[in-house]
Formats: structure tokens, sequence, C-alpha cells
């Protein structure tokens, strides 16, 4: 499991790591795509409340776009209304 973290500031974390840019996100996103896919690690996009919905979604459609296919939005339990 890879966890990003999109931060209110819309900093983005890999693994508690900073991303350091377009090409560093997509070399990460790459990685955990490639190589069978029953061994490709679940992909964990944990997003601050406040972070911008615009940054969120860049880095869904980056994931998809690049193969990347366990994909979990978490973090955002409070929303969940238990049914």
């Amino acid at each position: 499991m890879v966890t990003l973290v999109v931060d209110f500031d819309n900093s983005l974390t890999w693994n508690g790591q900073p991303i350091n840019g377009e090409a560093d996100l997509q070399a990460h996103l790459r990685e955990i795509a490639s190589g069978p896919e029953a061994s490709r690690p679940e992909f964990h996009l944990q997003p601050n409340r406040l972070a911008d919905y615009k940054t969120v979604i860049h880095v869904m459609a980056d994931a998809q776009r690049l193969g990347v296919t366990k994909l979990v939005i978490v973090g955002q339990e409070q929303f969940a209304d238990g049914k």
C-alpha cells in the first residue's frame, strides 16, 4: 500500500515524502502501475478536507491515465452515513 496525501495547501506527500512537481508524481504513479496487476499495491489517496477539488481530481486523472487500478480514497469517514 502507498499513500498520497493532498494537504490543505495542495502540497503532496508520498508515504510521508514530499512530491516535487508533476514529473515526480507521474514517476511514482508509473512505478506502482507497472508489473502484473495482482501484485500492484493499493494506492490510497488521502485528501485534506481543505484541499482544492481540482488538485485531488488531477491526481486521480493522472493515476487513471498511467494505469493505476487499485485506487482508494481514504480519510473522509466523517461523511459516511453508516448505511
